[in-house]
């Protein structure tokens, strides 16, 4: 039951309609669409198969920690290869509203249509090895009001999400997380795989510090193909 759970947090249950078909002690087996959208990309209505194996606690903590929230669609965060030497490319306005709400659990209500700068650079430069002087530079900073634009998110149906399905911690305190990405659109339980170091903090938070990701059963989404 928990992983129906887990697959109705990310949103699968939007794809309603299906013939659930459970096993105890097993991950969700298989599921049928029945709407006539289905048809069109399983033809004949077949079966779809995810894995068996149940996450372990720790990676679903750890995935509940770390990636709940991020998109694989809307910014390039999870889509492209980084680390502290380009990290600059990944980052877009788009970003801040997901990460404003993993940062307080709230939803973002920007005044007037901006975010005020202390806001904005205390959560970017938290969660990301960036300098205040570079995110002013490349993320819209108004001096005038002293705030940056809102960039409104626009949901994209049945994306992807990711899985860490193990971990290694390394000497120097960083984790590395071992990412599925999931499709259950495209009956995929690894699309692509995503290597993801992070720098866990004492106060609870946490700072991405690099990204990989190979494609496996699909192609890596591309971002500005998604909008």
């Amino acid at each position: 039951m928990e992983d129906l759970k887990r697959l109705f947090r990310k949103g699968v249950s939007c794809l309603s309609c299906y013939v659930w078909q459970w096993q105890p002690g097993a991950s969700l087996q298989a599921l049928r669409r029945t709407k006539a959208e289905s048809s069109r990309r399983n033809p004949g209505n077949r079966l779809w198969r995810f894995p068996a194996a149940l996450l372990s606690d720790r990676c679903r903590e750890l995935t509940e920690k770390y990636l709940d929230g991020l998109s694989y669609v809307n910014y390039n965060v999870l889509v492209t290869d980084w680390d502290s030497n380009n990290v600059e490319d990944i980052l877009m306005p788009c970003m801040f509203e997901d990460l404003y709400r993993m940062d307080t659990g709230e939803i973002l209500r920007p005044e007037n249509g901006e975010i005020p700068a202390e806001v904005y650079e205390r959560i970017m430069t938290t969660y990301f090895p960036v300098t205040k002087e570079r995110i002013r530079e490349i993320c819209g900073y108004r001096a005038d009001t002293d705030s940056y634009p809102y960039e409104m998110i626009f949901s994209s149906p049945y994306p992807p999400f990711g899985e860490v399905v193990g971990d290694k911690e390394n000497p120097d305190g960083t984790l590395t997380l071992f990412v599925d990405g999931v499709w259950p659109d495209y009956n995929s339980d690894c699309a692509f795989t995503n290597i993801i170091t992070v720098q866990p903090f004492d106060d609870g938070t946490f700072r991405y510090l690099s990204n990989s990701i190979e494609k496996k059963e699909l192609d890596i989404p591309n971002v500005y193909d998604m909008k």
